[in-house]
C-alpha cells in the first residue's frame, strides 16, 4: 500500500515564519554572546524576511488572476494584472510592490509608515548577495536589525491589506510556529 502525505504550504506565510524563527535563534545567541551564530541568523532572519515580502506579492498578485480569470466582466483587469505579470521580473522590489498595489487595491501604497525600513532591508540584503570584501557585513548585524526587518516585513503585509480593504490574515501577526 502506498501512503501520501501532503503538506500544503503557503510561501509567504512560511518565509515570514522562518524570519521569525531566525529572529528567536538571534535572540537566544545574544543573550549566551554567540558572536558568529548571532550575525548568521541576523542575516537569514533579513533574507527571510524580505522573501516573505516578496512571497506574498506574487502569491496576492496570481492569486487575484487566477480570480479575474473566472469572470468575464473583468476582461479589462484580467489584461492589466497579466501584462504586469508578463513584466514583474524586469521591476525591483519596490516598483512591484507599487504597481501591483495600484493595480489589486485601487489605491496606491502608503509609503510613510515603514518605506525608511524597507529601504534599509533591501540595501542590507543587497550588500549580503553582492558581498564585496570591502564591507563589513559583521558590524552591520544586530539583533535589532533582526527585530525591525521581521517588524518591516509584517507591516508592509499588513498595509497591503489595509489598502485592499481585506483584514490582515492571522499568519502575519502570529509567533513563530512549529509545523509538523
Amino acid at each position: 500500500m502506498v501512503s501520501l502525505d501532503a503538506i500544503l504550504v503557503k510561501m509567504p506565510d512560511e518565509m515570514l515564519n522562518d524570519a521569525k524563527w531566525y529572529l528567536m535563534q538571534a535572540e537566544e545567541h545574544a543573550a549566551s554572546g554567540a558572536t558568529f551564530q548571532l550575525w548568521r541568523e541576523v542575516r537569514a532572519t533579513a533574507i527571510f524576511s524580505l522573501a516573505s515580502i516578496e512571497s506574498f506579492i506574487n502569491w496576492v498578485a496570481h492569486g487575484y488572476r487566477n480570480q479575474l480569470k473566472h469572470n468575464p466582466e473583468k476582461k479589462e483587469d484580467l489584461s492589466k494584472i497579466e501584462k504586469l505579470i508578463s513584466r514583474e521580473r524586469n521591476f525591483t522590489l519596490k516598483k512591484k510592490l507599487i504597481k501591483y498595489a495600484r493595480t489589486i487595491t485601487g489605491n496606491d501604497f502608503d509609503k510613510n509608515m515603514i518605506w525608511d525600513e524597507f529601504d534599509e532591508l533591501i540595501d542590507f540584503r543587497n550588500t549580503l548577495v553582492h558581498y564585496k570584501p570591502s564591507v563589513d557585513v559583521y558590524a552591520k548585524s544586530t539583533i535589532e536589525m533582526a527585530r525591525k526587518y521581521v517588524k518591516c516585513a509584517q507591516m508592509i503585509i499588513e498595509r497591503f491589506y489595509y489598502n485592499w480593504g481585506q483584514p490582515v490574515q492571522p499568519w502575519v501577526n502570529a509567533p513563530y510556529r512549529e509545523i509538523r
